[in-house]
């Protein structure tokens, strides 16, 4: 090996020996920022810690080192169910975000429907009925009578299977005269006055 093999070999070990150096350095430089980080993060922590032990002697709380170790055991359990949980507030956040114009679409058409409800008079109505709800009871138990509802079946049968008939109907006024002579007609007809001046006493009475 000559000298100008040797030379070239000692500036190859040079250059790497810079190299190594350099990255002595530069580890020695981050080693030197992580401590620099750690001492920080402890005098932040210090004063955090001295700052809750101040406000919880303040508020008269006391913590039991024990429940705060199983509080962090528990915790550090937990983290994958946290981690869940924590996916689903995101999802529910998201949900809530696609959701957010549909429901604020339908409270506009809520709001325009009670507004147009209003305008036609519905509410006055509704508010109708609650006042004479006491009445609107009494008529519903009325006609919740056996007997009235066995008379109203038959009236509407009689009149779903009556038919005008010209032949019957289209009677004199004698042949209307003798139909009063039926006790049936008679009856019907002495009811139906008693009935309307039941309604009318009754009127007259409120």
């Amino acid at each position: 090996m000559n000298e100008s093999e040797i030379n070239n070999r000692f500036d190859e070990i040079n250059a790497k020996l810079d190299m190594v150096l350099q990255y002595v350095e530069i580890q020695r430089r981050k080693s030197q920022e992580i401590e620099d980080l750690v001492d920080d993060v402890k005098i932040v922590g210090y004063d955090m810690y001295n700052t809750v032990v101040e406000e919880l002697d303040h508020n008269n709380i006391e913590l039991n080192p024990d429940e705060l170790k199983m509080l962090v055991l528990r915790l550090t359990k937990n983290i994958k169910n946290l981690n869940q949980m924590m996916g689903v507030f995101e999802s529910l956040n998201d949900l809530l975000k696609d959701i957010g114009p549909i429901v604020h679409d339908l409270g506009l058409n809520t709001i325009e429907t009670i507004a147009d409800w209003e305008e036609k008079g519905y509410f006055e109505t509704f508010r109708n009925l609650a006042d004479n709800m006491d009445s609107l009871l009494k008529i519903a138990v009325n006609f919740s009578n056996p007997e009235l509802i066995k008379n109203l079946e038959k009236i509407s049968k009689v009149l779903v299977t009556t038919k005008t008939d010209k032949s019957l109907d289209n009677k004199s006024m004698l042949g209307l005269f003798k139909e009063l002579r039926s006790p049936e007609v008679r009856q019907t007809l002495a009811y139906s006055l008693r009935t309307i001046k039941e309604i009318k006493r009754e009127l007259d009475g409120d």
